[in-house]
């Protein structure tokens, strides 16, 4: 039976409070985010026969994924300054959700949205309860604004830039909503509609006028629905995370996700209303206690035949990242002769803990809990380790890695990408780069065979980056930019994944939706969220996958 979960929250109402008589101590507003097990709109079916999921980008203010009609949730941090300084490094003084509750004499808190633009620009609405100014980089249309209500206008791609100059110390300014232009069709809340692109029936619902109902923006809905699992590392936050108890978790009261990750309640909202299933990240520093009631939430709130994929973090095996020096530090790691090698046990060890956790909390239903253990694509070695020890392969679902194609180039390589054309690029990507990770995927296959596992895919895609100085690069910028957007590419990404299947791999879970190209790497598929199939290549040829290898599972 279908859960309806609704989410009483402080901080995210729709009325109004200019002059409120609330303690500063109490949430604003008790209003609640509608989450429903079927939105009022239909999904895409497709994503119930496709063998691709996708990783989501996190929610920071320079993601062009726009994942929320209220822009405010992927805003950056506050920032300390003052009308001569943009950063002045002084604490400021904010409450317990992330609202400014007090400014010192001079001081100006600013934060950002929509910082890498991806959009078509026009009216924006800025929604907010308590007294003070606040000032934009953007035009106030004076004629259509008034206290706690205001309409700006942003150019197409433009940065939406905001700024808290005073604020009532007994009346401070809080619960900032930020509403793009548009809304949503009444019968169908991933339709994006306004006056040039109206319902084909019923009302177009102004976002405004539909949140917290709807809180995920219908082009967003749109470009995910054709997923059958979303990872939700990047929204958790996962890599060098500093989570460890329940009470550090995010919450959806704060004022912006950007900085703890996204609330487990609205990953959870968010795939029911695609029915598609999510793969969470629990964090490497997390205690005994978080993990229980994370698992607790998770049973409760997604529906009862909805499985859900359990990681513990990401890439615990990469040097890079804080969860590699910390895990290692395990006891059961201590007999190992280098932080590789105890990492890769102590990651085994925290990972078959959690997941008798959850197979405690599902009880009767613990069959809805994929365990998996993830390691590093181009080293088989990683796998053996991590599932022999202590037999943990008895405890677990599915293998998973990561088998990019592409190239990382440092210095060493630079004058070789450099003066390498687009065509040589992508010859040596069909002939070269391509079966190189399809021999990484069989030798994978062939040990998650010998274990009795699923072989499936974390992340995946093509790899196309550079490191070490050689990221500013404007050559081989322009080289790796060009072959992520030629058209060829299409052609590319069908035969890789065609590969991945013929290796025996399962669900290929790509990195990422969507994400503007930078110098530290071309990820997404699209690199807006409402970017069309004939302008991404990439996107094709995973759709043309999609389309043409229905689950064979």
């Amino acid at each position: 039976m279908r859960r309806r979960l609704l989410l009483a929250i402080g901080l995210l109402g729709v009325a109004l409070c200019v002059s409120c008589s609330r303690s500063r101590s109490e949430p604003i507003a008790a209003e609640r985010i509608g989450v429903h097990a079927r939105a009022s709109g239909p999904s895409s079916e497709l994503n119930r026969t496709s063998a691709i999921g996708s990783n989501l980008a996190g929610v920071v203010d320079y993601s062009t994924d726009m994942p929320f009609v209220d822009l405010f949730k992927s805003s950056r941090p506050w920032i300390s300054g003052s009308h001569e300084k943009w950063d002045d490094g002084r604490p400021l003084d904010l409450d317990e959700y992330g609202w400014v509750r007090s400014l010192k004499p001079g001081q100006v808190a600013r934060t950002l949205m929509l910082t890498k633009g991806g959009h078509p620009g026009g009216e924006f609405i800025v929604v907010y309860d308590g007294e003070g100014e606040i000032a934009h980089g953007n035009e106030l249309l004076q004629n259509q604004s008034r206290p706690g209500r205001q309409v700006i206008r942003v150019k197409k791609d433009g940065a939406v830039r905001f700024a808290i100059s005073k604020t009532s110390p007994g009346n401070p300014i809080r619960n900032i909503r930020v509403f793009p232009p548009g809304g949503s069709c009444e019968e169908d809340d991933a339709r994006w509609c306004d006056r040039s692109h109206p319902c084909p029936s019923g009302r177009c619902l102004a976002f405004e006028k539909t949140y917290p109902d709807r809180i995920f923006h219908p082009k967003f809905l749109q470009s995910t629905s054709h997923y059958l699992v979303l990872r939700f590392m990047d929204w958790m936050r996962t890599n060098d995370s500093t989570i460890r108890t329940w009470a550090d978790r995010p919450k959806v009261t704060h004022a912006t996700w950007n900085r703890r990750g996204v609330p487990v309640e609205v990953m959870m909202s968010l795939a029911t209303r695609l029915r598609a299933e999510p793969w969470v990240n629990i964090p490497h520093l997390a205690d005994d206690d978080y993990i229980r009631r994370f698992a607790t939430l998770v049973r409760d709130t997604l529906p009862e035949e909805f499985r859900v994929w359990l990681e513990y973090s990401n890439e615990i095996w990469n040097s890079q990242f804080d969860q590699h020096k910390e895990v290692a530090r395990c006891p059961a790691g201590k007999s190992e002769g280098g932080k590789f090698g105890a990492a890769l046990v102590c990651q085994a060890e925290r990972s078959d803990a959690i997941f008798k956790t959850w197979h405690q909390v599902f009880g009767a239903s613990a069959s809805r809990v994929v365990r998996v253990v993830a390691s590093q694509a181009a080293n088989a070695w990683t796998s053996k380790k991590i599932l022999m020890q202590r037999d943990l392969y008895q405890r677990v679902d599915a293998l998973a890695i990561a088998p990019y194609f592409g190239v990382a180039v440092n210095r060493k390589d630079r004058a070789e990408y450099a003066e390498m054309s687009l065509d040589e690029l992508l010859r040596r990507t069909e002939a070269e780069l391509i079966p190189k990770a399809t021999k990484r995927m069989q030798e994978q296959a062939e040990m998650a065979s010998r274990f009795g596992l699923t072989l499936v895919a974390y992340e995946g895609g093509q790899h196309f980056s550079a490191a070490a100085g050689v990221e500013n690069d404007e050559k081989i910028n322009t080289l790796f930019d060009a072959i992520n957007r030629h058209p060829r590419m299409s052609d590319l990404y069908l035969r890789y994944l065609t590969a991945w299947r013929e290796a025996g791999g399962k669900l290929f879970v790509h990195y990422n939706n969507c994400g503007a190209y930078t110098k530290w790497g071309r990820w997404g598929l699209r690199e807006y969220v409402d970017q069309p199939r004939t302008e991404a290549s990439k996107l094709d040829g995973v759709m043309r996958f999609i389309e043409q290898n229905p689950r064979w599972w």
